[in-house]
């Protein structure tokens, strides 16, 4: 029936339906203003939320918790009204923290696994090495000690639960042994007693008599002898009129002597602050020096003498660890610095010999040409030659042409083969450059790895703030001099 409405009327249903639909897409068009909006106001609080648990994932070191963080804001924004190109990139972002996360994760069991193996097996060396000491200590408290020393080493390492409890257990089974050996060996006789009496009271007279006649100077050394004495006196089990007897003796001059010894360490630890903050001064130059490249080889000299005048000058013992640790930190920075300045010599020099053969290559490409042409024209100067007749004005013309070509190949010939020899030479200089770049990086390697072989020696905790006197092993720091030189 519509096909026979008038044309009038079909229009004004016509102009009804597209009014309609105008306003349909009209409201549509706004609801998806409206959501977009939404859309928009979601995803910057979520993007917030995301960029913030992926920076807790990333500086966390408990990596669960970083996971249950990323796990959470990845539900949430699930969850949350968002542009299909939105959830898209936050979905990334999520999905490279959590890579991100299981690297890390990865590379820190691995990393764990190798310390544990390795504080494993020095620990075990050093158990064994207090076990040998511990059994061949002359008194208990001696082995008591050893054995402790090494269950504190044990206890600030990084170790597997089952690593720990097998080293803890062997020094608790030498515990034993070495406290029933003691228990027998303390079971002496009066005669027994009196012969270590007679023994230690020598050692305790001579130490009292030191301490009456000392100087100032000599205040720490007579309080160091008068200790060692107590020592022994309580290392000996000694019946208690004979403790009584030595102890009031050491007691007549410790006084004295303890008030002589705090004077003395007053003026030591003057003297051992400003010859701290001298070495100091002089390991901060050496080190801007170094990192302004000045001249290495009169840094490693300077850091040579200071190491020598640390092992000379009154220092404590923490002050003169911290110089040794910093004049190491030097010589480590001072290798580095050498080796980036010989590596960039090195680079520098082949590139210039490779920039040099390159050129070389191309004069002796274009002098191939330039003969190739020279030879044509010898050949076709040649052959007009041999046509013209004997008597002709041209001969004498193509006759000099051709000896000026012959005279122009000859010099191009030998400058061709000069040219070759040059970048024979130069290939063979790079080759050398090279193989003494290779042997200097082997050398320092065999170096460092000869320099890690050597122990530490560390001092007693209990001297740490005792005057320090100069260090006995020579050796060992002059071998760490030869090793940074």
């Amino acid at each position: 029936h519509l096909l026979t409405l008038p044309l009038s009327q079909k229009n004004e249903f016509k102009a009804l339906l597209i009014s309609a639909l105008e306003n349909i897409n009209q409201r549509h068009g706004e609801f998806l203003e409206e959501e977009k909006k939404l859309w928009d106001v979601n995803y910057e609080a979520m993007k917030s939320k995301v960029v913030e648990a992926i920076e807790f994932a990333k500086t966390s070191d408990i990596f669960k918790e970083g996971r249950e963080r990323l796990v959470a804001v990845q539900n949430e924004f699930n969850n949350t009204a968002l542009a299909r190109e939105q959830k898209n990139e936050l979905r990334q972002m999520l999905q490279a923290a959590f890579d991100a996360l299981n690297k890390k994760q990865t590379a820190y069991h691995e990393n764990f696994e190798m310390e544990c193996s390795e504080n494993y097996h020095n620990l075990k060396q050093i158990v064994e090495n207090a076990i040998k000491k511990a059994s061949a200590a002359e008194n208990f408290f001696s082995a008591r000690d050893t054995l402790i020393h090494a269950q504190n080493q044990i206890k600030s390492k990084v170790l597997k639960y089952e690593q720990k409890n097998e080293l803890f257990k062997i020094i608790g089974v030498t515990f034993d042994a070495v406290r029933e050996k003691f228990d027998e060996v303390l079971k002496l006789s009066n005669e027994e007693i009196e012969a270590k009496y007679q023994e230690i009271k020598p050692i305790v007279l001579e130490a009292v008599e030191f301490a009456k006649n000392a100087t100032k100077e000599q205040a720490i050394e007579a309080r160091e002898k008068l200790i060692a004495a107590q020592g022994k006196i309580r290392d000996a089990r000694l019946k208690k009129i004979h403790n009584d007897e030595l102890f009031a003796a050491i007691r007549e001059v410790f006084s004295a002597v303890h008030e002589m010894s705090v004077e003395e360490r007053e003026q030591f630890e003057a003297e051992a602050n400003l010859n701290y903050q001298k070495i100091l001064s002089r390991i901060d130059v050496v080190i801007v020096d170094i990192e302004n490249a000045i001249d290495f080889r009169n840094s490693a000299d300077d850091l040579s003498s200071i190491r020598t005048e640390l092992q000379l000058l009154r220092l404590k013992k923490d002050q003169r660890n911290q110089l040794f640790d910093k004049t190491r930190t030097a010589f480590d920075l001072l290798s580095k610095q050498r080796e980036k300045y010989n590596r960039r010599k090195f680079d520098e020099r082949a590139q210039k010999i490779r920039e040099t053969v390159e050129n070389m290559k191309k004069k002796a490409d274009r002098l191939v040409v330039l003969l190739q042409n020279d030879r044509e024209i010898l050949a076709t100067q040649t052959e007009k030659l041999n046509i013209l007749e004997e008597n002709s004005p041209a001969k004498s013309s193509v006759s000099q042409i051709i000896n000026a070509v012959n005279a122009r190949i000859a010099e191009r010939e030998g400058a061709l083969k000069n040219t070759e020899h040059r970048v024979h030479d130069l290939n063979k200089e790079l080759e050398k450059i090279h193989r003494k770049e290779d042997e200097r990086k082997n050398n320092r390697k065999k170096n460092h790895e000869k320099s890690e072989a050597i122990p530490t020696a560390k001092e007693p905790d209990s001297q740490q703030n005792q005057p320090d006197a100069p260090l006995p092993n020579q050796e060992a720091a002059n071998q760490e001099n030869t090793e940074h030189n």
